[in-house]
């Protein structure tokens, strides 16, 4: 995915930020070989010719950016995505305090047209010394009459550079709306696990580059009609971000 975002403080402490997200997803023959029988998803969109489809997200946040406690709510929209779900909204908010590294609360509703998806993500951020830190975090989420649980950690480190990271989750996560990384996940398949490392880097003044690849594993759940598929998802991402204060 290719990433455009931009921050400007529009108050004492008040912060508006906008993303606009291009993900291009490329399908291998490998794809094509084990999903033939998958009926949705990425098997279909492999099986009906498509070598490739892509995904347009815009997201827009207002913040209280406070030193010990922070709050945003944001409002996100997915375009029509040939092969996969289609347009969507997502609205959502977070709550941070930082007393003893950063205690956030995310939420989020994701709005398809087959019904509504709730997500729930607590996480802490602990500091280990002046230049790294650890957070674990967990993600309960409500979708068909279903509950899905999740965890998480994430290894960071950082200094004048920037920052890079290391980090890694399992269990089971259907259509998950990001907030903090300004991504959702518009497809059928569950997430089993993963796995993703990156970067943050100043490259002058306000301005920043990310870079970050993730690895997804996806399970599709066989149906009457149709076999039980499973693969993985390869996500690299660039971000370009300019800050103004």
């Amino acid at each position: 995915s290719v990433n455009a975002a931009l921050t400007m403080l529009v108050a004492d402490r008040v912060m508006l930020a906008g993303t606009v997200r291009h993900t291009e997803v490329l399908l291998s023959d490998s794809v094509s070989r084990t999903a033939q029988g998958a009926g949705s998803g990425f098997g279909a969109s492999r099986r009906a010719g498509a070598a490739s489809f892509s995904q347009q997200e815009v997201h827009l946040s207002l913040g209280l950016a406070d030193p010990l406690v922070g709050a945003f709510v944001q409002a996100a929209h997915v375009f029509e995505s040939k092969g996969e779900l289609g347009a969507l909204d997502v609205l959502g908010a977070a709550l941070r305090v930082s007393t003893f590294g950063d205690l956030t609360l995310e939420g989020s509703l994701s709005r398809y047209a087959d019904g509504t998806v709730l997500r729930l993500a607590p996480a802490w951020r602990l500091p280990m010394g002046s230049h790294a830190s650890v957070q674990p975090g967990a993600a309960y989420q409500r979708w068909g009459g279903n509950s899905y649980w999740n965890g998480a950690l994430t290894l960071s480190a950082y200094g004048d550079f920037g920052r890079v990271w290391l980090g890694g989750k399992y269990g089971e996560e259907v259509r998950p709306a990001y907030l903090h990384e300004a991504a959702i996940y518009n497809f059928p398949e569950t997430i089993m696990y993963g796995g993703w490392a990156g970067g943050t880097f100043v490259v002058s003044g306000a301005w920043g580059v990310t870079a970050a690849y993730e690895l997804s594993r996806l399970r599709l759940a066989a149906t009457a009609s149709e076999p039980p598929w499973q693969g993985n998802l390869h996500l690299v991402a660039l971000t370009l971000h300019r800050r103004f204060d």
